[in-house]
């Protein structure tokens, strides 16, 4: 029972194509009488219902399963009228469920450096996030690390020591 002693209902992710409903009824719905269901947000700014179920008294929650990535979701509880109707009593909070993968606008990779003078400071590189969880071939040179690290050391960047 919650503790201010009202029904409560949220929709927390566990990855982008699993979400789980936890609910908590009080007095304004009984629970032999009350369904849920998840909507998605479409493009036209509409929302469609996925799925309903019936809230079973011995649960306090579902796991749902969606298709689609970086929707906006939301949870709602309330009782089917007797045309099918659905009476919205409580609703979740709009969430938006994570992405499979990074973003058209992903952020790209810094180097971060450590000086004496200019202490700690940072400067874009020509890398972004991976293409399909795998980075794409560069150009040019690559560096082993210890090579890296004196080249770092030559320029006067000093590194942390002991790390890996």
């Amino acid at each position: 029972m919650s503790q201010r002693g009202e029904t409560q209902l949220v929709l927390l992710w566990r990855d982008p194509e699993v979400g789980y409903v936890y609910w908590e009824l009080a007095g304004e719905v009984r629970p032999r009488e009350a369904w849920a269901r998840l909507m998605r947000l479409r493009s036209d700014r509409e929302w469609e219902e996925l799925e309903r179920w019936r809230i079973d008294e011995a649960l306090s929650g579902r796991f749902v399963r969606v298709d689609q990535g970086r929707a906006s979701y939301r949870a709602e509880l309330g009782v089917v009228g007797s045309d099918g109707s659905f009476e919205v009593r409580v609703s979740s909070e709009v969430s938006e469920a994570p992405g499979r993968s990074p973003g058209e606008a992903a952020p790209r990779f810094v180097r971060v450096m450590l000086s004496e003078k200019r202490g700690l400071s940072w400067e874009p590189t020509e890398h972004t996030h991976p293409s399909l969880g795998r980075f794409l071939p560069g150009e040019g040179e690559r560096p082993s690390s210890a090579a890296f690290a004196k080249a770092q050391k030559d320029s006067g960047v000093r590194s942390s020591e002991g790390d890996a």
